[in-house]
Formats: C-alpha cells, sequence, structure tokens
C-alpha cells in the first residue's frame, strides 16, 4: 500500500517512517524533513514565548534544563 517510507537524515542516514494514507492526485503528501532532534528548537521557542535573552537561554543550557541540539 506504499505506507513505509523513508527519510534522508544527514546524521542517521535514512530513518523509517509511515507515509501519509492520503492519497491526493493533485497535490499529493510529501515528507521531505526528518522529526526534530532534542532541543532542536527549544532556543526558538523560549526566545519567541518567554522572551528569553541568550544570556539566560545559556544559563539554562549550563543548568542542563534545556538541551543543546546535537
Amino acid at each position: 500500500r506504499g505506507l513505509a517510507s523513508e527519510i534522508a537524515d544527514d546524521l542517521n542516514g535514512s530513518i523509517p517512517t509511515v507515509a501519509s494514507p492520503l492519497r491526493l492526485t493533485q497535490t499529493p503528501p510529501r515528507t521531505t524533513l526528518p522529526p526534530p532532534r532534542l532541543g532542536e528548537h527549544s532556543r526558538d521557542v523560549l526566545k519567541d514565548i518567554l522572551s528569553l535573552d541568550e544570556a539566560e537561554l545559556d544559563q539554562l543550557a549550563s543548568d542542563g534544563v534545556i538541551a543543546d541540539p546535537v
């Protein structure tokens, strides 16, 4: 049925995943990005939502509260 799929990933080569079950002829779904890595968006979210500055984010990272991206 074509549900098994793989996504190219710079770190892991390829990641097995499940493709979208939707079958659309005009706009077929595509999965081109790998899932986010641990901590990949933490700084952006904390900056945007809590308005933390770089010094505060660095302190949180050094204290082990947030993970820096792998």
